[in-house]
């Protein structure tokens, strides 16, 4: 899970855009592509009911871009696109990792 003091999620208030959080479903397939604002900012991964859930801080009004999202299991390959660890899914007695990455 990623906490509001974790590295890369200060979010910045200059632009006084207004700014609310949406939650993104994952795949459980392993990759996904997510259509978000521009500059959106991960603050949480987790488990939401039996789905891989994101949170992420948006500005509603900015151009959408797609992202990827990679959720790999501990002891399975990393796919070489995955990048930027977003945190880290207990489910059970199985560890999945959340990673973004490119298309």
């Amino acid at each position: 899970m990623i906490g509001s003091n974790a590295p890369g999620v200060n979010i910045s208030r200059e632009d006084k855009m207004p700014q609310v959080v949406w939650k993104y479903q994952l795949d459980r397939a392993g990759r996904t592509e997510v259509t978000m604002p521009g500059g959106a900012k991960v603050v949480e991964v987790a488990m939401q009911g039996d789905r891989f859930t994101l949170w992420a801080v948006v500005c509603p009004g900015i151009v959408n871009q797609k992202r990827v999202f990679y959720i790999v299991g501990t002891g399975d390959p990393l796919p070489p696109e995955a990048h930027t660890h977003l945190g880290t899914v207990h489910v059970e007695v199985f560890v999945f990792h959340i990673f973004e990455g490119f298309q």
